[in-house]
């Protein structure tokens, strides 16, 4: 992934997704925009918003998941506007 530093959107929704590695937002510094929407995430972990904190996120799309719990690490993403 290092041939992506500079990618601002990154849109991996509707792919049965339940699970995103964190690590991956580790070299995607200028991510600004994520959409997990559409997929089969029960929960995003403190792991998920303390690397997804490294970047530069400001609109996170996780409408339509199965998620019961979101981490109130929540909070780390201090440059969010939007979040769906």
């Amino acid at each position: 992934f290092i041939a992506f530093q500079n990618l601002i959107h990154l849109n991996l929704s509707s792919n049965a997704l339940h699970k995103i590695e964190p690590q991956l937002f580790d070299v995607l510094p200028q991510l600004k925009e994520l959409n997990l929407a559409n997929n089969q995430f029960l929960s995003l972990d403190d792991e998920f918003f303390t690397h997804l904190s490294q970047t530069k996120i400001q609109h996170l799309n996780v409408s339509n998941n199965k998620l019961h719990k979101i981490s109130s690490m929540l909070k780390k993403l201090t440059q969010l506007q939007i979040l769906d």
